[in-house]
């Protein structure tokens, strides 16, 4: 039997060097890459996601970059179905599937699988934040501890998004989260041996390599690349990208500060972006330490 796993997953923080440790691999490996990252769907985000260039996904298959348009909603419900096509396509042509990224919640839905929830309600939702702003978070959570203690002790109770959901689940379908939960089809249930792989480093290295990014992709033309997608809708979650939250932010100032040169407002942006995503590859690190099966590798 061989050795090698049928899917392998290499995750960890933003800017540790997943990307370029994937395509080594999957030039050694006859493999190729899956994405698992929740901007490089997006179409015309480039240079701020760090998505491979023309000339690397040439050289490299690469599966779920560049397949959503910058207007369209993308859940991980739909990232899970596309990626279970991916694998069986790779697969299929006797080749390794690598899938590569930082989000987490992607990475788990792939490997535990996702139950069939019942879709939004909007008027009770709104009820539901109406209740949230008059009582407080607080009853809310203390209303679904009372109907799914199980997944009440999994939602933090400043979990507004997740308490919200979890009564709406509750209200449309009758069953409980942890029941829909108990649905789920993990991936080695559809006959893929996974490995998953984790990549660190000592948090001052780790921000420094982030900085330093940061400062390239201002030098590739990322601000550009935004003034060249402004004018056009963005999804909630493309909008929410770190990175091109804040330069859109800038660049819609009608009057931006006039006690700050173009230089310092330059420098303010950068330090402002930087700062971000040290945060966000602090909650990707926090995120994956919590996970199971993972072997870390210190890079």
């Amino acid at each position: 039997m061989s050795t090698i796993p049928d899917v392998l997953f290499l995750v960890g923080p933003t800017g540790i060097g997943k990307s370029e440790i994937a395509m080594k691999l999957a030039a050694r490996l006859r493999g190729e890459i899956i994405s698992a990252d929740s901007m490089q769907v997006y179409r015309g985000m480039d240079i701020g996601t760090a998505k491979p260039s023309r000339a690397e996904r040439r050289k490299i298959r690469h599966h779920l970059i560049d397949s959503v348009r910058l207007s369209q909603p993308f859940s991980v419900y739909a990232y899970r179905k596309r990626a279970l096509r991916a694998l069986r396509d790779v697969l299929s042509r006797h080749r390794i599937p690598i899938v590569v990224g930082g989000s987490g919640l992607y990475v788990r839905a792939l490997l535990e699988g996702l139950s069939e929830q019942p879709g939004a309600d909007v008027s009770y939702r709104k009820k539901l934040e109406q209740s949230a702003h008059r009582d407080g978070l607080e009853t809310l959570h203390g209303q679904l501890r009372g109907l799914d203690a199980k997944a009440a002790a999994k939602i933090k109770p400043t979990d507004r998004k997740r308490i919200i959901r979890a009564l709406e689940i509750i209200h449309r379908s009758g069953r409980t989260p942890t029941e829909w939960h108990a649905e789920k089809i993990p991936l080695t249930a559809l006959g893929m041996r996974p490995v998953v792989f984790g990549i660190r480093q000592a948090r001052p290295d780790l921000y420094e390599r982030i900085n330093r990014r940061v400062n390239a992709m201002i030098r590739k033309g990322w601000i550009a690349e935004v003034k060249r997608l402004r004018p056009l809708r963005w999804s909630k979650t493309a909008a929410q990208a770190v990175g091109y939250k804040e330069i859109r932010a800038l660049l819609n100032k009608e009057q931006p500060p006039r006690r700050l040169s173009l230089q310092s407002q330059r420098e303010a942006l950068i330090s402002s972006i930087q700062r971000q995503t040290r945060r966000l590859a602090k909650r990707q690190m926090t995120w994956f330490k919590r996970e199971k099966g993972i072997q870390w590798i210190d890079w």
